[in-house]
Protein backbone atom coordinates (compact mmCIF):
# COMPACT_ATOMS: atom_id res chain seq x y z
CA UNK A 1 0.00 0.00 0.00
CA UNK A 2 1.15 3.56 -0.72
CA UNK A 3 0.26 6.09 1.98
CA UNK A 4 0.19 9.71 0.92
CA UNK A 5 -2.25 11.14 3.44
CA UNK A 6 -1.75 13.75 6.13
CA UNK A 7 -4.70 15.76 7.30
CA UNK A 8 -5.43 17.86 10.37
CA UNK A 9 -6.20 16.22 13.67
CA UNK A 10 -9.91 16.71 13.01
CA UNK A 11 -10.16 13.30 11.37
CA UNK A 12 -13.18 11.11 11.96
CA UNK A 13 -12.23 8.83 14.86
CA UNK A 14 -14.33 5.87 13.68
CA UNK A 15 -12.80 6.13 10.23
CA UNK A 16 -9.31 6.18 11.73
CA UNK A 17 -10.06 3.14 13.92
CA UNK A 18 -11.32 1.26 10.86
CA UNK A 19 -8.16 2.19 8.93
CA UNK A 20 -6.03 0.96 11.83
CA UNK A 21 -7.88 -2.34 11.94
CA UNK A 22 -7.84 -2.84 8.16
CA UNK A 23 -4.19 -1.86 7.70
CA UNK A 24 -2.98 -4.07 10.53
CA UNK A 25 -4.97 -7.02 9.24
CA UNK A 26 -4.23 -6.77 5.50
CA UNK A 27 -1.09 -4.67 4.94
CA UNK A 28 2.34 -6.16 5.43
CA UNK A 29 4.50 -3.32 4.08
CA UNK A 30 3.87 0.24 2.97
CA UNK A 31 5.68 2.95 1.06
CA UNK A 32 5.56 6.59 2.11
CA UNK A 33 7.11 9.64 0.40
CA UNK A 34 8.11 11.63 3.51
CA UNK A 35 8.36 12.07 7.29
CA UNK A 36 4.78 13.26 7.77
CA UNK A 37 3.36 10.28 5.92
CA UNK A 38 5.61 7.94 7.91
CA UNK A 39 4.38 9.49 11.16
CA UNK A 40 0.81 8.95 10.01
CA UNK A 41 1.50 5.30 9.10
CA UNK A 42 3.08 4.75 12.53
CA UNK A 43 0.04 6.37 14.13
CA UNK A 44 -2.14 3.87 12.26
CA UNK A 45 -0.18 1.05 13.88
CA UNK A 46 2.10 0.00 11.04
CA UNK A 47 5.40 -1.16 12.46
CA UNK A 48 8.44 0.99 11.71
CA UNK A 49 10.29 -1.92 10.07
CA UNK A 50 7.40 -2.32 7.61
CA UNK A 51 7.44 1.30 6.43
CA UNK A 52 9.71 2.24 3.54
CA UNK A 53 10.40 5.83 2.62
CA UNK A 54 10.66 6.32 -1.12
CA UNK A 55 10.74 10.00 -2.10
CA UNK A 56 8.16 11.14 -4.59
CA UNK A 57 9.75 12.02 -7.90
CA UNK A 58 8.91 13.23 -11.35
CA UNK A 59 10.78 13.28 -14.65
CA UNK A 60 12.59 16.62 -14.31
CA UNK A 61 13.63 16.63 -17.97
CA UNK A 62 9.95 16.68 -18.92
CA UNK A 63 9.55 20.10 -17.28
CA UNK A 64 13.07 21.49 -17.66
CA UNK A 65 13.39 24.72 -19.62
CA UNK A 66 15.07 28.08 -19.52
CA UNK A 67 12.75 30.24 -17.48
CA UNK A 68 12.85 34.02 -17.76
CA UNK A 69 10.35 34.68 -15.01
CA UNK A 70 10.89 38.44 -14.97
CA UNK A 71 9.15 38.55 -18.37
CA UNK A 72 6.05 36.71 -17.15
CA UNK A 73 2.79 38.42 -16.30
CA UNK A 74 1.24 35.84 -13.94
CA UNK A 75 1.45 33.78 -10.79
CA UNK A 76 0.40 30.15 -11.18
CA UNK A 77 -1.51 27.85 -8.85
CA UNK A 78 -2.12 24.24 -9.92
CA UNK A 79 -4.54 22.62 -7.49
CA UNK A 80 -7.82 20.79 -7.08
CA UNK A 81 -10.50 23.36 -6.27
CA UNK A 82 -11.44 21.92 -2.88
CA UNK A 83 -11.48 23.28 0.69
CA UNK A 84 -8.08 21.96 1.75
CA UNK A 85 -6.37 23.85 -1.09
CA UNK A 86 -7.37 27.17 0.53
CA UNK A 87 -8.13 28.93 -2.77
CA UNK A 88 -10.39 31.49 -1.09
CA UNK A 89 -7.47 32.58 1.09
CA UNK A 90 -5.33 32.84 -2.04
CA UNK A 91 -7.95 35.08 -3.67
CA UNK A 92 -8.13 37.39 -0.63
CA UNK A 93 -4.35 37.69 -0.44
CA UNK A 94 -4.14 38.22 -4.19
CA UNK A 95 -6.68 41.05 -3.90
CA UNK A 96 -4.45 42.68 -1.24
CA UNK A 97 -1.46 42.31 -3.56
CA UNK A 98 -3.38 43.85 -6.47
CA UNK A 99 -4.84 46.71 -4.35
CA UNK A 100 -1.29 47.57 -3.22
CA UNK A 101 -0.01 48.01 -6.77
CA UNK A 102 0.76 44.43 -7.85
CA UNK A 103 0.37 43.96 -11.58
CA UNK A 104 0.77 40.23 -12.17
CA UNK A 105 -2.27 38.11 -13.04
CA UNK A 106 -3.20 34.97 -11.11
CA UNK A 107 -3.87 31.81 -13.13
CA UNK A 108 -5.36 28.78 -11.41
CA UNK A 109 -5.32 25.39 -13.15
CA UNK A 110 -7.65 22.74 -11.76
CA UNK A 111 -11.25 21.78 -11.14
CA UNK A 112 -13.14 20.54 -8.13
CA UNK A 113 -16.15 20.89 -5.86
CA UNK A 114 -15.52 24.57 -5.05
CA UNK A 115 -15.21 25.72 -8.66
CA UNK A 116 -18.55 27.55 -8.85
CA UNK A 117 -18.07 29.17 -5.44
CA UNK A 118 -14.59 30.31 -6.47
CA UNK A 119 -15.96 31.81 -9.70
CA UNK A 120 -18.56 33.70 -7.66
CA UNK A 121 -15.93 34.93 -5.21
CA UNK A 122 -13.73 36.19 -8.05
CA UNK A 123 -16.71 38.26 -9.29
CA UNK A 124 -17.56 39.43 -5.77
CA UNK A 125 -13.97 40.61 -5.25
CA UNK A 126 -13.96 42.38 -8.64
CA UNK A 127 -11.05 40.29 -9.92
CA UNK A 128 -12.57 38.99 -13.18
CA UNK A 129 -9.88 40.67 -15.28
CA UNK A 130 -7.04 39.60 -12.95
CA UNK A 131 -7.78 35.96 -12.01
CA UNK A 132 -8.07 33.33 -14.72
CA UNK A 133 -9.47 29.86 -14.01
CA UNK A 134 -7.88 27.54 -16.55
CA UNK A 135 -9.83 24.42 -15.57
CA UNK A 136 -8.41 20.93 -15.86
CA UNK A 137 -5.42 20.66 -18.17
CA UNK A 138 -3.58 17.80 -19.82
CA UNK A 139 -0.05 17.39 -18.44
CA UNK A 140 1.44 18.36 -21.81
CA UNK A 141 -0.46 21.67 -21.76
CA UNK A 142 0.60 22.35 -18.18
CA UNK A 143 4.25 22.38 -19.19
CA UNK A 144 3.72 25.52 -21.26
CA UNK A 145 1.78 27.14 -18.41
CA UNK A 146 4.62 26.40 -15.97
CA UNK A 147 7.20 27.69 -18.46
CA UNK A 148 5.51 31.07 -18.76
CA UNK A 149 4.73 31.67 -15.08
CA UNK A 150 6.38 34.29 -12.87
CA UNK A 151 6.12 32.15 -9.71
CA UNK A 152 4.18 29.18 -8.35
CA UNK A 153 1.77 29.52 -5.41
CA UNK A 154 0.19 26.80 -3.26
CA UNK A 155 -1.43 27.79 0.05
CA UNK A 156 -3.02 24.51 1.09
CA UNK A 157 -4.32 24.01 4.63
CA UNK A 158 -2.79 20.54 4.38
CA UNK A 159 -1.10 18.85 1.47
CA UNK A 160 0.13 15.25 1.64
CA UNK A 161 2.89 15.95 -0.84
CA UNK A 162 2.08 18.43 -3.58
CA UNK A 163 2.93 16.96 -6.96
CA UNK A 164 2.44 20.39 -8.52
CA UNK A 165 5.23 21.70 -6.23
CA UNK A 166 7.61 19.11 -7.69
CA UNK A 167 6.53 20.15 -11.19
CA UNK A 168 7.10 23.82 -10.39
CA UNK A 169 10.56 23.08 -8.98
CA UNK A 170 11.43 21.10 -12.10
CA UNK A 171 10.23 24.11 -14.12
CA UNK A 172 12.68 26.39 -12.28
CA UNK A 173 9.91 28.51 -10.77
CA UNK A 174 10.20 30.50 -7.55
CA UNK A 175 7.79 29.09 -4.95
CA UNK A 176 5.30 30.73 -2.60
CA UNK A 177 4.02 27.95 -0.30
CA UNK A 178 2.18 27.50 2.96
CA UNK A 179 3.98 25.61 5.73
CA UNK A 180 1.56 22.72 5.29
CA UNK A 181 3.04 21.20 2.14
CA UNK A 182 4.53 17.71 2.48
CA UNK A 183 6.99 18.39 -0.35
CA UNK A 184 8.78 20.94 1.83
CA UNK A 185 10.86 18.04 3.13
Amino acid sequence: IFIDVFEPLSRNILKELFKKYWLNKYVQKCIVPGRRQKAYALNLGIKNENIFKVPFSINKDYYRHENETWLSDYFLCVARLSPEKNIFHLLYEYKNYYMNGGNKLLKIAGTGPEENSIKNEIKKLGLESKVVLLGWMEPEALIDIYKAAFAFILVSKYEPWGVSVSEAIASNLPLILSNNIGALE
